[in-house]
C-alpha cells in the first residue's frame, strides 16, 4: 500500500499589500476588493481567514499562515475580470510582497 504524508500548513505570518491607487480613478473601490477577497480566499481545514484592511489606496492582507504570493494576484484577477475592467489593468509585482494595479496605458510608457 501506498503511505502519503499529511502536511499542516505553515505557521509563518504573511502580509501582501495591493496598491489600487490608479484603479481608483475609474470607479473601482478598494472596500469593494476587500469584500472580494473575504468572500472568495480559499483556506485549508483548520486555517483562518486572513484580516485584510484598507489603508487608504492600498489593501493589505494578514494572515497567520503562509501562502503563495501568486494566490493574491489570482484574487485581483478575478475581480477584475467580474467587474469588466480586466482589459485596462494589469497587476504588476512592484515588491517581494506587494502588486500594483496600473492601467495599460501607463505601463507601456
Amino acid at each position: 500500500p501506498r503511505v502519503t504524508k499529511t502536511t499542516k500548513a505553515v505557521m509563518k505570518p504573511t502580509r501582501f499589500v495591493m496598491d489600487m491607487s490608479s484603479a481608483m480613478d475609474l470607479d473601482l473601490k478598494p472596500e469593494d476588493f476587500v469584500e472580494y477577497v473575504i468572500e472568495h480566499f480559499k483556506t485549508k481545514a483548520g486555517m483562518t481567514a486572513p484580516k485584510v484592511t484598507v489603508e487608504r489606496s492600498t489593501v493589505v492582507i494578514d494572515s497567520e499562515y503562509s501562502f503563495a504570493k501568486k494566490y493574491v494576484k489570482y484574487l485581483a484577477k478575478r475581480y477584475l475580470h467580474s467587474n469588466d475592467a480586466s482589459e485596462m489593468f494589469r497587476v504588476l509585482s512592484t515588491d517581494k510582497a506587494s502588486y500594483e494595479m496600473r492601467l495599460y496605458a501607463e505601463a507601456e510608457e
